[in-house]
């Protein structure tokens, strides 16, 4: 029975200090964005976006979670592109008028998440500057 709590004791320690290095890993990755993005310079037209200047971080859909269109913003942010379409404003007769483009901050995605999107918005950018012409889809 000892035996069996010691071995459990050192699994608990272990899921501890791996949650310690996702959440430190996130924290780093994070801090690292801003200057991702001032390496990009200026910042693409996000592909159909009228106004939105930012780089998609995961274009083949590939990482967890349900984000939306996950970005990397001019400020080194990470961001979910919201495009909506104002049926009120179509009477204006302005096209530009009945579309809205939004980044809203992500917030409250878990560590293991963080790193994940944030190690790929970094890939992004790097992908960005050495091929600016080229689709962010490329691996």
């Amino acid at each position: 029975m000892r035996e069996h709590e010691g071995r459990r004791t050192e699994a608990r320690a272990n899921r501890s200090h791996a949650d310690a290095v996702v959440e430190r890993a996130a924290r780093e990755l994070l801090e690292l964005l801003p200057r991702a993005a001032r390496a990009v310079g200026e910042f693409p037209s996000f592909p159909g976006a009228l106004f939105a200047c930012a780089i998609e971080v995961d274009p083949a859909g590939e990482l967890p979670g349900d984000y939306g269109c996950v970005v990397l913003g001019e400020d080194g942010g990470l961001y979910e592109l919201v495009v909506s379409h104002d049926p009120q404003q179509e009477a204006a007769g302005d096209p530009v008028a009945t579309r809205a483009e939004e980044l809203r901050p992500l917030e409250g995605m878990p560590p293991e998440h963080v790193v994940l999107y944030a190690h790929g918005a970094v890939l992004a950018a790097l992908r960005h500057v050495e091929h600016p012409a080229e689709p962010a889809a490329r691996a």
